[in-house]
This record gives structure tokens, C-alpha cells and sequence, in this order.
């Protein structure tokens, strides 16, 4: 298990630069009500959510400590562009190039992001297969919204304003 959770963290030990930060601060989010309820489930005692990206289901992990994610299998179906290459390194300090590109449009329950920077791995790999996992809504993503884990109701609440949480 410490396996793959380190492969998960693949994406949150980078080497930035100007141009990374200012891809991952790109992106917007639509809220249908002040506070959405975002539902969330827990496999291996992991957090994840369903995601629709052009009107197909997918696994999502749900991680606060990595950049957001995408599977090869997502970009090379969505027929995605590549914006450009960086090496990522994980918490084992081996380094390998990515492809970074942009989602236009994905859709968490009624929250409906746009234009949101994602980097593509292959999570098929032997650590991560077990998870069934296709992405990770990831810290630059969550970073337009406020959000708190409502363990109750297995539920996750979002928002554009804090004084809804409080």
C-alpha cells in the first residue's frame, strides 16, 4: 500500500517554473447553488469521485497533495493537445517527462470545471492498476473553490464563498 501511495504523489514533488505555475493557475468553475455536494466514496481507504468528461464516467481520486491527473487512455481518447513537456519527479527522486495538456470541460456532480491544466500518466502501471483510478482532481484544481470533507454524509462541499462553511 505505501507503494502506491507514493506512486500517487508521483506529480506533487515538481520542479516548477514560471511557465508550470502559471498553467495550473488557469482554469474556472461553475456553481449551480452557494454550496455544492460533491459525493465521495472511500476504496482502500482512499477518497474518490465520480467525474463525467463529454458525457463518460470516470474514477477520480480525490488527492489535495498532487496536481491534477489524467490517464494516457483519457488524453488519447478526448483526442487532447499537448501543450508541453516537463520532467516530474516523484518521492523516490526518479524523473520522468510528462505531457502536460488542458481539460476544456469536466463535470464533478452539479460543480462543471473548464479549462483546467492536468498532467497525463499512465496510470495502468503495475502500483496504481488495483486503484481502477483514470485521474486525480488535484490541488490546482480544488484551489477555485473552498471545500470541506463532510465524513457523515460521505460527502464532499464546495464553494466559492468560506462564509457558507463556517
Amino acid at each position: 500500500m505505501k507503494k502506491i501511495l507514493y506512486s500517487l504523489f508521483l506529480c506533487s514533488i515538481m520542479i516548477m517554473n514560471a511557465q508550470t505555475k502559471k498553467f495550473f493557475a488557469k482554469g474556472e468553475v461553475q456553481l449551480k447553488h452557494p454550496v455544492e455536494k460533491v459525493n465521495l466514496r472511500f476504496d482502500n481507504n482512499l477518497p474518490f469521485v465520480k467525474v463525467s468528461i463529454k458525457g463518460k464516467t470516470y474514477n477520480f481520486l480525490f488527492d489535495s497533495g498532487a496536481p491534477t491527473v489524467i490517464s494516457s487512455a483519457i488524453y488519447d481518447e478526448l483526442k487532447l493537445k499537448k501543450k508541453y513537456k516537463r520532467f516530474v519527479g516523484d518521492s523516490n527522486n526518479s524523473k520522468k517527462q510528462q505531457i502536460f495538456t488542458e481539460l476544456p470541460e469536466m463535470v464533478i456532480d452539479q460543480l462543471i470545471f473548464k479549462n483546467i491544466g492536468a498532467i497525463v500518466l499512465d496510470l495502468d502501471s503495475a502500483e496504481l492498476s488495483c486503484l481502477k483510478v483514470d485521474g486525480i482532481i488535484g490541488a490546482n484544481q480544488m484551489a477555485n473553490l473552498f471545500w470541506r470533507v463532510n465524513y457523515a454524509e460521505n460527502a464532499l462541499e464546495a464553494t466559492s464563498d468560506l462564509s457558507f462553511l463556517i
